[in-house]
C-alpha cells in the first residue's frame, strides 16, 4: 500500500461517517487562534476552485468551530469559506472541532498580504453536491451574501490580534509546497490533541490531485 494511500485510509477511519445530516448553513466559526501570513515561492494549485488557481501567499489559519460543521462525511460537507474565498481544510478537525486552513490571498504593492481579517467574516457554507464539485466566484459571492443575511459578523478585533501574535505576527516566507507543509505540521502536534494530531493531511491529497 502507498503512502498516499495509507493516508487516504487513516483519514476515512478518523474522520468520514455515514451517519447524521450536515447542519445548518451558513453558520459562523467560534474563534481564530493562530494567524500566520505567509508567501510560497513555488505555487501550489487547488482543484476545487474554477480554473484551479496557483496560490502564491495567504494566510494559514487554526480556527475553533462547532465538531459538526468540520465532521467529513460520506454525503456533501458545509464548505470554509473566509471573505470572499475558500479556506482550505489541512485535517480533519474532528472530535475537537479545531481545524487548519489554508487561506489564498493577493500581495499588495509593499510586497504584504492583502487580506484584513479583522474586516473578513469567517463562515460554513452550504455543501456543494458532488465530491468534484468545483466552487466559482458566482456561488462564493452568493454565499457571502447569505452569510452577511444571518447576521455572521467580522471576527473581534483582539482575537485576531492574539492570533496574529502567536505567529510573532511577521509573515512566513516558504519556499515551495514541501516547506509549508513541514511548518504545519510541527503546529498540529502543538496545536491539536494527540490523538488527532496523526489523522492524515487533506492539503497533500488535495496538491496531488490538483497535478491530475
Amino acid at each position: 500500500m502507498t503512502k498516499f494511500r495509507i493516508h487516504s485510509v487513516v483519514l476515512l477511519l478518523a474522520g468520514i461517517t455515514m451517519a447524521g445530516t450536515a447542519p445548518e448553513t451558513p453558520a459562523p466559526i467560534d474563534k481564530i487562534v493562530y494567524a500566520q501570513p505567509f508567501t510560497l515561492k513555488n505555487g501550489l494549485a487547488y482543484p476545487r476552485r474554477e480554473g484551479k488557481p496557483q496560490v502564491n501567499a495567504g494566510y494559514l489559519l487554526i480556527i475553533d468551530a462547532d465538531p459538526k460543521l468540520v465532521l467529513q462525511r460520506a454525503m456533501p460537507s458545509p464548505i470554509l469559506y473566509v471573505g470572499k474565498e475558500i479556506g482550505w481544510r489541512l485535517n480533519p478537525g474532528y472530535p475537537s472541532g479545531r481545524a487548519f486552513v489554508l487561506v489564498s490571498a493577493e500581495l499588495d504593492k509593499s510586497g504584504k498580504v492583502d487580506l484584513d481579517l479583522t474586516r473578513t467574516r469567517i463562515w460554513f457554507g452550504a455543501p456543494v453536491p458532488g465530491l468534484k464539485g468545483v466552487l466559482d466566484k458566482q456561488r462564493i459571492e452568493r454565499e457571502h451574501e447569505l452569510a452577511v443575511a444571518a447576521g455572521i459578523g467580522r471576527r473581534p478585533k483582539r482575537e485576531i490580534e492574539t492570533a496574529l501574535g502567536r505567529a510573532d505576527g511577521q509573515p512566513r516566507a516558504f519556499k515551495d509546497f514541501g516547506e509549508l507543509r513541514r511548518h504545519y505540521a510541527r503546529l498540529m502536534k502543538a496545536y491539536l490533541p494527540p490523538d488527532e494530531d496523526k489523522q492524515g493531511d487533506t492539503l497533500l491529497m488535495l496538491k496531488r490531485v490538483g497535478e491530475k
